[in-house]
């Protein structure tokens, strides 16, 4: 079915909206939920809330919730039966160590997705519009994001890393990579689904974030942005980030970086990225070499950053970065080693 042009059509709100049952909509809503009995209801109702010229679909993917979370989407669907899709898995994929990704991706209609996890909202009535419309101006454009904040469970407002980013109109991949570095919410992003790699890399499957979503939409053109704040996340015990510790979150910059520069295209189109990856390893094996002690049990704890060390091509970057690194760690290790190496050499002296 053919939408009408924007000025043809009147706004109506998500949960007002009629459209006929063949319609194919313009925006699909992906959410992601696992115990979020919580929050669950806030960040749907903000989603119906959005006012649009548009049909919208909404996709909350649960991971086999076990709270209450599955049992409040189906009652959503049940209310709102043309405009909801839900995926509600019988066993869970992320402990399981199976992609969550790919179901509600490849389940979505939409000409585009528009993300945010269940514990997180959106903070504007005309968010979406405003996304779409900048996306139909400009095809080359895979997707564009706008400003967000963090609040606490409670919803209050707390100070963030976004609040002080400044931001630029436009990002390509190289961009993506070592200048945006996913610096944004997961619920500003709205792209393409004809952007979308499937099946998908290898590098997106072994680190599944924001960072390496930028990488693989930016693979067939530019991300935008735009000046506005229009959601909101929320830091919480709950929550899969906010809880890592600042060690596990070092580990997730190294292992992300890894997985692009084991992409032949990436690497070969990106000759910075060796040394990127190298200035992570600095920053990661130092604080993790001094915080875990500067001896021998710092140095083989430092040495747990690197995944898969004993494959080849880790093993490869490790040498190099060892050799090639500034890193006061380094020259620490070097003396440890070379201490060593004497030591043993004397123990077999006649």
């Amino acid at each position: 079915m053919r939408i009408a042009p924007e000025e043809a059509v009147p706004k109506r709100s998500v949960a007002d909206a009629a459209w006929p049952a063949d319609t194919i909509p313009m925006v699909s809503i992906v959410c992601w939920s696992y115990n979020h009995e919580a929050y669950l209801t806030q960040g749907v109702d903000s989603f119906l809330a959005q006012e649009t010229t548009f049909p919208v679909e909404i996709i909350i993917h649960d991971d086999a919730s076990t709270d209450r979370t599955g049992d409040i989407a189906r009652l959503y669907e049940a209310k709102y039966p043309q405009v909801f899709r839900n995926i509600i898995q019988p066993e869970n994929l992320f402990q399981n160590g199976r992609n969550i990704d790919q179901p509600p991706y490849a389940h979505a209609r939409g000409k585009y997705i528009a993300l945010c996890e269940a514990d997180d909202y959106w903070t504007r009535e005309d968010k979406l519009q405003r996304q779409v419309d900048f996306l139909e101006c400009h095809p080359e454009c895979v997707g564009v994001f706008h400003r967000g904040h963090a609040v606490d469970a409670q919803r209050n407002r707390i100070p963030f890393v976004w609040d002080k980013l400044e931001y630029q109109e436009f990002y390509d991949q190289s961009e993506c990579i070592f200048t945006l570095l996913s610096g944004y919410p997961t619920a500003a992003l709205v792209f393409r689904r004809s952007a979308l790699k499937f099946p998908f890399p290898r590098y997106f499957l072994e680190s599944p974030t924001d960072f390496t979503t930028d990488v693989m939409l930016t693979d067939s053109g530019t991300l935008g942005f735009l000046d506005f704040d229009g959601s909101a996340y929320r830091q919480h015990t709950g929550g899969t980030w906010s809880t890592l510790t600042v060690d596990e979150m070092q580990r997730c910059g190294v292992r992300r970086l890894i997985s692009l520069y084991r992409d032949d295209a990436l690497r070969h189109r990106h000759p910075r990225l060796f040394a990127h990856v190298i200035r992570q390893l600095d920053v990661a094996w130092w604080n993790h070499f001094i915080e875990k002690g500067s001896g021998w049990a710092g140095w083989f704890a430092a040495l747990t950053l690197v995944p898969g060390l004993l494959l080849p091509r880790s093993l490869t970057l490790w040498l190099s970065w060892l050799f090639r690194s500034d890193c006061p760690v380094l020259f620490k290790a070097r003396d440890l080693i070379r201490e060593s190496l004497r030591n043993f050499s004397r123990a077999f002296r006649p």
